[in-house]
C-alpha cells in the first residue's frame, strides 16, 4: 500500500497527455496478450476462449477510448459566476484505490476501474478472487510492459480474512488517503466514460484511520 501511495505521488504530477500514452499502449498489449490471457481464464474459470477473446477485446476499446477522451474530460473549465467573476473547475487525483474484484469477468472486472482511475492520477491495488489471481498477476505485468510506473498498479495475494485487516494495520498512523471500491458482480447500468472519469478524479476517497477502516461502494466506478 505505501509503495502504491509513493507511485501515486510522482504519477499525480504527470500530464494527462502522458497518462493517455501509456493508457494506449495498455491497450495494444491486452491485444498483443489476447490468447495467452484468454487461455489463462479458461484454465482458471472455465469461460470459453472465445468468450475470453471478445472480454480482451472490449478491455482494450475501453483503454482506447479512455485514452482518446481522457485529456479533454479531464482539462480544468472555466465558468462565468452570476457575480461577473470567473471561476475553475479543475479535476484533481484522489490517491490510491483499493479494488475487491470478483472471478465471472476476470479481465473487464479489473479494466473497468483501473484504467479510469490510472488516466485521472490515481493509484490502484487490486485483490482479485482467488481463482483468477493469474489473470490479475498477467494484466500488472502487461500494464507494466507498457511503462506504467512501477507499484502503481499492484494485485495483493492475500485471502479472504487478510484486506481489511491489513489495509488497516499497514495504515496505521499514517495519513495517507485510500479509496475502497467494492464493485457488485450483478451488473449496473453504465455510465457514460466522461462520467466515470470525471468521478475517478474528483470524489472524495474514503479515509482509514488505524484499526477502523470502513469498505465503501464507489457509485462513480461502476459501469
Amino acid at each position: 500500500i505505501r509503495k502504491c501511495h509513493e507511485a501515486f505521488l510522482d504519477w499525480r504530477h504527470e500530464s494527462p497527455e502522458k497518462r493517455a500514452e501509456i493508457i494506449k499502449a495498455i491497450g495494444d498489449g491486452l491485444r498483443s496478450k489476447k490468447k495467452d490471457l484468454s487461455r489463462l481464464m479458461t484454465n482458471e474459470m472455465g469461460k470459453l476462449v472465445k468468450q475470453g477473446e471478445q472480454e480482451v477485446d472490449l478491455c482494450a476499446g475501453i483503454c482506447d477510448w479512455t485514452a482518446a477522451n481522457g485529456p479533454k474530460e479531464l482539462a480544468s473549465e472555466e465558468r462565468e459566476l452570476p457575480n461577473g467573476g470567473k471561476g475553475r473547475i479543475a479535476y484533481s487525483p484522489i490517491g490510491v484505490v483499493y479494488g475487491i474484484q470478483p472471478w465471472n469477468f476476470p479481465t473487464y472486472q479489473v479494466i473497468r476501474y483501473a484504467i479510469a482511475n490510472l488516466m485521472a492520477g490515481n493509484g490502484v491495488l487490486l485483490k482479485h478472487a482467488e481463482s483468477v489471481t493469474g489473470s490479475g498477476l498477467m494484466l500488472e505485468k502487461i500494464f507494466r510492459e507498457a511503462g506504467l510506473p512501477d507499484n502503481l498498479f499492484s494485485v495483493l495475494r492475500i485471502s479472504h480474512d487478510q484486506p481489511l485487516l491489513g489495509v488497516a494495520s499497514a495504515l496505521q498512523s499514517s495519513h495517507h488517503h485510500f479509496g475502497a471500491c467494492t464493485l457488485p458482480t450483478r451488473c449496473s447500468p453504465r455510465l457514460p466514460e466522461s462520467q466515470v472519469l470525471a468521478r475517478a478524479a474528483v470524489r472524495p476517497a474514503r479515509r482509514v484511520d488505524g484499526a477502523s477502516i470502513t469498505s465503501a461502494r464507489r457509485d462513480g466506478l461502476r459501469h
